[in-house]
């Protein structure tokens, strides 16, 4: 009798009940086995990163200059800049930076000179080496004048020295707290660049056909008839000095805007895209494949005040327009709460960010009697404020009503223009008139920014991971082209900006910028709104972008090299 017989022999001489038991013993055997070897796999394996696959990442403005030293505000070349270049350093993911191209910085004991000493085992993309004269061409580079590099202002009195193949000096001509954050430039190829005449720098096909060192490669560019850029083919970069990046290739996908790319998201045909609006984050919330990324940004959302004009000139009118604002309404309704509600400049993620000045205070009430204090009233019943204003005297006394009104200039980008409607809703609550002027931004700087023509604009400024407020608070930065919008002028404040710039100690640093924004409280040249996140989603699977503090939005891809697709057990 086989084995199988035997067994149904066997199972015949069962009642009901014993069958049941035999069947459930052998199930809980079978179960116990694995369960057994599942934790033995765990015990002794680990779970890694492994290589494969492919990053469809959807952008929608075309690339000029994947170009370190000639790109000009284009987040496309930013973000293909960041994966195919490197710098000396780069942002890690605690806000401080770690070595790249450099093995070490040093710093003199006056702080106006860094030395930096470079790695000697590293390769340009096309196999040549990379040393020191690839440092000093790219900042004699910049510094030329003729090139019109944007970042021209911020080397032009930096004096390069290349000592032997792998070692650079910069010296400053005054201390700069900050300077470190410069070495983050990404370096171009001497040998590529030096037999380019410097006349065809715009129109050679390296702008859109990048070497570098970076740990993703230049492969191919596909462009449709119209000769628009329809793909760019970047294939990791297998001699990468850090370690050979996961992910095998990445794909940049160009759509006509970013609606038409958020909906190649949701079909599927990326798994990667640049920028999530915040009503589009709605939209995600059904979609479990697909896992939105917050990124936190040095900068904030505020009114600027020209102080020009003397109806700003009023403390007591300026906390009024303050305390008339619902700011975190304000943020719901306009940014689906996607923002840090801030009173000050400086948000808490940041050097300088003091809760106790950052207490946001709504109450409509209080400024409406502050208003009628300073003698504006609802003299015709228009809902909107007016006070008498008396000139002369005796025979030459006149009277002159003066309505409380002014234009909000309001840059014509859709978040601005939802928060400009919630402000303006506010502020005619209690009974100012606000006329919006919603402008293209192109037109922003030309027409207003550069004559400080202007009552009030709702803008946005960017200080840096180490803040620094020098170009926007700082009097000598009031004409063009300096960037202190409003005209605001304080001794102590240019005292505590100078000061800043020349010193380390992160101490004083950070007490000098919270008695900063304290003065900026109390004199009002401005109101802060918040600090809205930066917003991109991705497919669940990709995995690894562990940095979501960073300088600029293509910061996330500083450890590109890190992410990840797919996993695999090994012994540990």
């Amino acid at each position: 009798m086989d084995k199988t017989k035997k067994i149904n022999l066997f199972f015949k001489r069962l009642n009901k009940r014993d069958k049941i038991l035999t069947i459930c013993s052998a199930l809980c055997l079978v179960i116990g086995i694995i369960i057994g070897i599942n934790m033995l796999i765990n015990r002794f394996t680990i779970v890694i990163s492994a290589n494969g696959g492919t990053i469809k990442y959807g952008v929608w403005e075309q690339p000029r200059f994947i170009n370190p030293v000639l790109s000009q505000n284009n987040d496309t070349d930013t973000d293909l800049i960041e994966l195919v270049f490197d710098g000396l350093i780069s942002l890690s993911d605690n806000k401080t930076f770690t070595n790249d191209l450099a093995t070490q910085i040093t710093v003199s004991k006056d702080e106006k000179m860094y030395e930096a000493q470079l790695k000697d085992n590293i390769v340009w993309h096309d196999g040549e080496p990379f040393t020191s004269n690839d440092v000093v061409f790219t900042i004699e580079m910049i510094q030329d004048p003729k090139n019109e590099s944007p970042l021209y202002n911020i080397w032009k009195n930096v004096r390069i020295e290349q000592v032997g193949d792998y070692i650079v000096r910069f010296y400053l001509e005054q201390p700069q707290n900050n300077f470190k954050q410069n070495l983050t430039l990404k370096i171009l190829p001497k040998h590529i660049w030096a037999n380019i005449n410097p006349r065809q720098y715009l129109m050679t096909e390296y702008n859109l056909k990048p070497i570098g060192t970076g740990p993703y490669k230049y492969k191919k560019l596909v462009k449709d008839k119209t000769g628009k850029i329809v793909n760019i083919y970047l294939e990791k970069n297998q001699k990468y000095f850090k370690h050979t990046p996961y992910i095998n290739e990445i794909i940049v996908n160009f759509y006509d805007d970013q609606e038409t790319a958020f909906k190649a998201l949701l079909k599927g045909k990326i798994n990667l895209i640049k920028e999530v609006s915040y009503y589009q984050k709605e939209l995600l919330k059904t979609r479990k494949t697909i896992v939105l990324s917050q990124l936190y940004l040095p900068r904030y959302y505020a009114v600027f005040f020209n102080q020009k004009n003397p109806l700003f000139q009023t403390p007591k009118l300026m906390e009024a327009l303050d305390i008339a604002l619902n700011k975190n309404k304000i943020i719901q309704d306009s940014l689906y709460g996607e923002a840090e509600s801030l009173n000050a400049i400086i948000s808490k993620q940041f050097l300088g960010y003091d809760s106790k000045i950052n207490k946001n205070i709504y109450n409509p009430a209080q400024a409406k009697d502050i208003l009628a204090n300073l003698g504006y009233k609802d003299a015709n019943n228009d809902k909107f404020l007016e006070k008498t204003i008396v000139s002369g005297k005796g025979k030459n006394q006149k009277t002159s009503t003066e309505k409380l009104e002014f234009t909000l200039l309001v840059p014509s980008i859709n978040e601005l223009i939802q928060l400009a409607q919630n402000i303006k809703q506010n502020w005619e609550t209690i009974g100012i008139k606000i006329n919006l002027n919603i402008i293209p931004l192109q037109n922003i700087y030309k027409d207003y920014l550069k004559t400080r023509n202007f009552d009030a604009i709702l803008f946005g400024e960017a200080y840096g991971l180490t803040p620094d407020l020098y170009l926007f608070w700082h009097s000598s930065q009031i004409t063009d082209p300096g960037l202190n919008i409003t005209s605001f002028s304080d001794t102590n404040v240019n005292k505590l900006l100078e000061e800043n710039l020349s010193i380390k100690d992160t101490t004083i640093i950070k007490n000098n910028l919270i008695t900063i924004q304290k003065i900026l409280l109390t004199k009002r040249p401005l109101i802060t709104l918040c600090n809205p996140y930066f917003l991109y989603a991705k497919d669940q699977n990709i995995k690894g972008n562990t940095i979501n503090i960073v300088n600029t939005p293509s910061d996330k891809f500083t450890n590109i090299e890190d992410w990840y697709i797919y996993t695999k057990r090994v012994f540990k």
